[in-house]
């Protein structure tokens, strides 16, 4: 915890804006119980409010038992944005040299599913700012992203692929959007698509797909 305060006083002292706490906790520990597990977390929020002024942002997994209830009471701490989701290190195992290596470093669009539908269903829940992360490679997943309810949106693994020209372009690209569907700001259909504003809700709930699969719905 020490190390948590001390570095968050020093990067305030620097002069950010802003910090954004990546916290996340290997659930490994068999004689750690979930509620054990989630408390670590509104500590290292309780004691970094107590000791910084600037806004404060929460980066968390997915890994909660009780997920949307988790993200609801981490909301009430008074931080001021959650992002969702973080990215973990990935660990694969080279059959040839039988030693392990990472894998998947950068991330891939097809991840965008998983934030999309958790913020889809706590944006209007929670008592703080929503940023969107991972799997977020272009205009079209920002947008998504928006339309169920994410304040903002973050982008990085896109732009080591492509370059930072990348974000000019998403810019450019959502402002055509925009402007094609007639709206005039964000907040014109930012949660147009969340839990409680889909004309389909359920698909947000639903886990299994062998419905889709077999060409029923």
């Amino acid at each position: 915890m020490n190390e948590w305060i001390t570095i968050a006083k020093d990067i305030e002292k620097a002069g950010a804006d802003a910090l954004e706490l990546n916290v996340f906790i290997m659930p490994y520990d068999i004689n750690m119980n979930s509620a054990e597990h989630e408390q670590i977390y509104f500590d290292i929020i309780e004691q970094i409010k107590k000791t910084i002024k600037i806004p404060v942002a929460l980066k968390i997994g997915y890994y909660f038992s009780g997920l949307v209830n988790t993200i609801q009471k981490l909301s009430w701490t008074g931080i001021d944005a959650l992002v969702l989701f973080n990215r973990f290190y990935a660990p694969d195992i080279n059959i040839d040299t039988l030693k392990l290596h990472p894998t998947n470093i950068l991330s891939s669009p097809n991840e965008l599913a998983i934030s999309l539908r958790w913020i889809a269903m706590v944006s209007e829940r929670v008592k703080c700012d929503i940023s969107a992360s991972t799997g977020i490679h272009d205009s079209s997943a920002v947008i998504k992203q928006l339309l169920v309810g994410a304040t903002t949106t973050q982008i990085c693994s896109t732009l080591y692929m492509y370059g930072s020209d990348r974000i000019s372009l998403i810019i450019e690209e959502l402002t055509k959007w925009m402007e094609k569907k007639k709206f005039k700001s964000i907040e014109d259909f930012r949660g147009k698509l969340s839990l409680s504003k889909a004309d389909n809700p359920v698909m947000y709930h639903r886990a299994q797909y062998m419905k889709h699969l077999s060409g029923t719905e």
